[in-house]
């Protein structure tokens, strides 16, 4: 019962994540990038932090809109009703009721 109980826990949300040399600080939203001995820190917006972090986590990927608004905080079916209203139907898997295709 206790490993149910733990598999089924979210994991804690790691406080500093590092990709290469830049590491992201979440609690002060902030990134620090080190090269060539000299480390740089910049000072973020909540939203412009989150949108980083997302693009690193996915380095060298592609990405869609629906995952960008997931990680700004949007709900995943707002994501993908706007993914479908500026592309065609057949590039959303959702059907949402309210947007229509844009020609």
């Amino acid at each position: 019962m206790r490993r149910l109980l733990q598999r089924n826990r979210p994991a804690a949300s790691k406080s500093l994540e590092r990709y290469g040399n830049w590491v992201f600080d979440r609690p002060s939203s902030s990134i620090s990038v080190e090269q060539d001995g000299e480390k740089q820190r910049f000072e973020l917006t909540e939203r412009e932090f989150r949108l980083a972090l997302a693009l690193f986590r996915k380095l060298g990927q592609a990405v869609s809109r629906a995952y960008l608004m997931e990680s700004m905080g949007h709900d995943g079916e707002l994501a993908c009703a706007q993914n479908w209203a500026y592309t065609r139907p057949a590039a959303c898997a959702c059907k949402p009721s309210t947007a229509r295709a844009i020609d």
